[in-house]
């Protein structure tokens, strides 16, 4: 997903289903649902059209699971750069035997705190335990994603329509002119209410 100097992303269970299903696709497009011919493409348009909104936004929009790698605890207060969390799964670290630990998230070890529309974050009640000095030493499993399909706002399904709809139409790797720019400005401007911005 995106790395940095001390934390890493990872998908541990990737989202089950699409928050376009091909039979809604195949109806924004016009085609008939007995054509089958293009099916296996539009699947593939409607996940890479995902990841792009995905990553324009800052947003997942399926339910999935991510693994978040850090070199250490560092800050007081953990952040997590991926929205909307929904679920902190475990968090793991190498001792300074280099032995594996599991925090169980009880109140007397640490805290979440959940935000849709920003990062989430978790903090110790007291302190963080030492880590053994390597890389990825800390291990946080989370949940992050809308629930279902019927949550996630409607303009970033239009968007994945959108852009899908571009690929359908025009199915060449590079177009020039115009068209490109248009659909792109559309697209932004679809998605640019829902873009999260991270605190560094």
């Amino acid at each position: 997903m995106g790395t940095s100097r001390e934390y890493s992303f990872t998908v541990v269970t990737p989202a089950s289903k699409e928050p376009v299903s091909l039979e809604e696709m195949k109806s924004y497009l016009t085609i008939d649902s007995s054509v089958t011919t293009d099916d296996m493409d539009i699947k593939n348009w409607i996940r890479e059209a995902r990841e792009q909104v995905e990553a324009r936004t800052g947003r997942k929009l399926m339910s999935q699971v991510l693994s978040m790698k850090r070199d250490a605890f560092y800050a007081y207060e953990i952040k997590i750069k991926c929205a909307p969390v929904t679920a902190i799964n475990s968090v793991s670290y190498q001792d300074i035997d280099d032995i594996t630990q599991s925090l169980t998230g009880s109140p007397m070890e640490y805290r979440a705190f959940f935000d849709e529309d920003s990062e989430s974050w978790i903090e110790p009640e007291s302190g963080w335990p030492a880590t053994y000095p390597r890389p990825q030493s800390v291990d946080i499993n989370f949940t992050v994603g809308y629930s279902n399909v019927d949550s996630i706002p409607e303009a970033l399904k239009n968007a994945i329509k959108m852009l899908v709809a571009h690929r359908y139409e025009f199915r060449e790797p590079v177009i020039a002119g115009t068209i490109v720019s248009d659909v792109s400005m559309a697209v932004n401007f679809t998605l640019d209410p829902y873009r999260v911005y991270y605190n560094d």
